[in-house]
């Protein structure tokens, strides 16, 4: 996740200049210009010199704090509700907002309509949640990140059209991680959930016939096709060890540059390319879509910086800050004007053919119950440590933790 930045057009600057005008006021008494920002510790090291500059052009002070992505959103739910939690959380997954609107520490956060016009509108709908009856939109999108295909051109000529054409030793994908392996899955025809009209609802989808097949399908490949616990993919890829691995955006720095144990790197275009996953038996494979962006908390109304966190809000979600994630860290941003430039980089374009179709990761409560029991039924089925009949005992489980 890593590239070059600078050049930003003054007609986009001044877009967004003028959009922050049109920003309206939250509070009347909202007058402090210090905000204190949590993020991930990772992340924090993406968002960090632009919230940085940010606060010094605008003369506020920027109180970046990191938290272990783990914990940080049960912390922050202790700490909003007693009073010393941040203003802000950074570069947060969107399928958090369910649960957090659901503990009551989120406040909907105000676009303007320059700039909420400007967001791409499935970036849009991945922080909206149903809120008393309403659509209210808890998230100001930052960029989006899906997993993808990546081929050794040279060991691999073609894409395989299937995973079935796939054989043992050829693939890697990570170990009982049920989002890595989520594209293979719905090539299965058993999405987490089931939809209506693009809409998640907590019925479950991964039962029946078609999770059965899936289960199958690990069970039979086991981790001689899919990987070993602890297995370095992005290494093996680079050694030719694999020919292909399931990977996201996050992997593209250590693949071009090289990583720990393999320092040559390959080139997009001559070594590898990123494409749309092969075909499972159901048809189409497609992964999760995820968007990262800010919550705003109800620490604000205490911290009387409404109008400050505001003006923060709209420009992360803006095109001089969706330049920023495309040029220096290789993530598509949300802001459509920002987007147009992907084309600088190839690697982007596979990305979106392996998302075409696919769905954002859920945002709804329920989702929260389903991810522990999910990975570890996943990898005791591949190890071969749980037979593949498990996989319904586990659904009926989750279905009853979701209620």
């Amino acid at each position: 996740m890593k590239i070059s930045k600078r050049g930003i057009a003054a007609a986009v600057a001044g877009a967004v200049v003028a959009s922050m005008f049109a920003v309206g006021t939250p509070a009347a008494n909202a007058s402090s210009n210090t905000i204190t920002i949590w993020a991930d510790t990772g992340a924090k090291a993406v968002v960090q010199s632009l919230l940085m500059k940010w606060g010094s052009d605008n003369g506020i002070t920027i109180n970046l704090v990191g938290k272990d992505f783990g914990k940080v959103r049960d912390i922050l739910k202790t700490a909003v509700n007693n009073g010393n939690g941040p203003d802000v959380l950074a570069a947060a997954p969107h399928d958090w907002a369910g649960n957090l609107v659901n503990s009551g520490v989120l406040k909907p956060v105000t676009l303007s309509p320059a700039v909420k016009n400007g967001v791409a509108a499935s970036s849009l709908a991945a922080f909206t949640i149903n809120s008393n009856g309403s659509n209210k939109l808890y998230g100001a999108p930052g960029w989006v990140e899906n997993t993808g295909f990546f081929r050794n051109i040279k060991l691999a000529k073609t894409a395989p059209a299937t995973w079935a054409s796939i054989k043992n030793g050829e693939l890697g994908v990570a170990y009982g991680n049920p989002y890595m392996l989520y594209a293979i899955q719905t090539g299965f025809g058993a999405p987490v959930f089931t939809s209506t009209n693009g809409v998640w609802n907590s019925t479950l989808g991964m039962g029946g016939a078609n999770g059965a097949a899936f289960a199958q399908f690990l069970a039979t490949k086991g981790t001689a096709y899919l990987s070993k616990n602890g297995d370095n993919l992005v290494c093996n890829f680079l050694t030719g060890k694999i020919k292909y691995f399931v990977g996201g955006p996050w992997d593209i720095s250590k693949i071009q540059n090289g990583t720990t144990g393999c320092t040559k790197g390959f080139k997009y275009g001559k070594d590898y390319v990123v494409e749309a996953f092969p075909n499972g038996p159901k048809g189409k494979s497609t992964p999760f879509i995820g968007v990262r962006g800010y919550f705003e908390t109800k620490q604000v109304d205490a911290d009387a910086n409404g109008v400050a966190v505001t003006k923060l809000l709209n420009f992360v979600a803006g095109p001089v800050a969706g330049a920023y994630y495309l040029n220096k860290y290789s993530v598509r941003p949300a802001n459509t004007a920002a987007a147009k430039n992907t084309s600088k980089f190839p690697y982007m374009a596979g990305f979106a053919k392996a998302g075409v179709g696919a769905m954002p990761m859920p945002n709804i409560p329920a989702m929260d119950k389903v991810w522990g029991d999910w990975g570890t039924i996943e990898g005791n089925i591949e190890s071969g440590h749980s037979p593949a009949s498990d996989w319904q005992v586990t659904i009926d489980k989750i279905r009853g933790l979701i209620g």
